[in-house]
């Protein structure tokens, strides 16, 4: 969701994403429907995410069928924006190499058409689990999908981790983030990986700091370069949830930025899709969704090195977390929320 263009993906039956284009006078208009050709079960919408130029829009399927095996393979959909008026596919459909890996789980795409599809279910290379991210570029000349890097460079490290529960790339692609929430018995933790060039090469990986964290169930790239990027585990001390922010150093690894923003009782922030924020003047702002169904702002203050609420709290009357998206700089917020079949958008005044 950017500040003209919004989509929202439902999954029951057949599962949509419905768009919405911005109608002046503080209203939104539905634009499109989009809808999956496999009738029932493809969890169509189950994911989604549109790029910063409000250009094109990703969708995971992971329930998508084979349809001449009958197996879950999982897919993801591509469209683009045409005459500014009407999403077209752009390309095949986004496929995985196996069975079974939930393909489509998670995705995320750049202003450049590149798209990141998180399989966390896979089990490469004979290591069950282990969980897989692919990440494509556009072949315009072949109207085709192909992989960027070797394709075998994003995959978890260990048996459970379900690498690719939670994907996020920069705008300019040079960056990728991918959460791991099963790892270590569900302690959890991200990968961070940079573009080389030719392959995607490991630049940190952080793990949770206590058991059942789920550390890596959210993740999300705050700044175009992805120098700043936020992590979140939802069961950190008995599901407050905490969320903490990583900053880019200057040999290419990354390090934690100041401590982590942790939840209240029962809060459960850092639950999947519940991250948004920006980077201004080298300083990040966090955007966070709690399980009563409010959204809190921080940002941090360097002068006495902690996090501080400094926007009003906004109740967003749903009755779970609303998965958040939309940018502060930007002034607009948009958040859904599945459990209660709505969206709500709030701009900056």
């Amino acid at each position: 969701m950017t500040s003209t263009a919004m989509a929202a993906g439902a999954t029951r039956g057949a599962g949509q994403v419905i768009t919405y284009v911005d109608g002046g006078s503080n209203t939104w208009a539905q634009a499109q429907t989009l809808t999956s050709s496999q009738t029932t079960g493809s969890a169509f919408g189950n994911d989604v995410d549109m790029n910063s130029a409000d250009s094109s829009i990703v969708v995971g399927a992971p329930a998508t069928r084979n349809d001449a095996q009958n197996q879950t393979v999982g897919a993801a959909h591509f469209y683009t924006l045409t005459a500014g008026v009407a999403w077209f596919p752009q390309g095949p459909l986004l496929r995985g190499d196996g069975t079974s890996e939930f393909f489509g789980w998670s995705v995320a795409t750049s202003t450049f058409p590149y798209v990141v599809v998180g399989a966390p279910s896979s089990s490469f290379g004979s290591v069950q689990l282990r969980g897989r991210v692919y990440t494509f570029q556009y072949d315009s000349t072949a109207n085709s999908w192909v992989s960027r890097g070797s394709g075998t460079a994003v995959v978890g490290d260990d048996a459970s981790d379900n690498l690719g529960i939670s994907v996020d790339i920069s705008d300019d692609s040079s960056t990728m983030v991918a959460g791991a929430s099963g790892h270590s018995s569900f302690t959890g933790a991200c990968y961070i990986y940079t573009w080389s060039g030719n392959d995607w090469t490991r630049a940190s990986k952080f793990i949770g700091s206590s058991a059942q964290e789920n550390f890596g169930a959210s993740v999300k790239i705050l700044n175009s370069d992805g120098s700043f990027i936020a992590v979140g585990g939802w069961k950190y001390e008995t599901v407050k949830g905490l969320v903490q922010v990583y900053q880019r150093q200057s040999d290419g690894s990354y390090a934690a930025y100041g401590g982590p923003i942790i939840g209240g009782v029962s809060d459960q922030i850092g639950r999947p899709n519940t991250i948004t924020g920006s980077v201004s003047g080298g300083v990040p702002t966090v955007v966070l969704s709690t399980a009563q169904g409010s959204v809190n702002t921080y940002t941090y203050n360097t002068s006495l090195s902690k996090w501080e609420l400094t926007a009003q709290t906004l109740n967003s009357g749903f009755s779970d977390s609303p998965a958040l998206s939309g940018s502060p700089n930007l002034g607009k917020l948009t958040g859904g929320s599945q459990k209660d079949n709505a969206a709500v958008i709030y701009s900056l005044s």
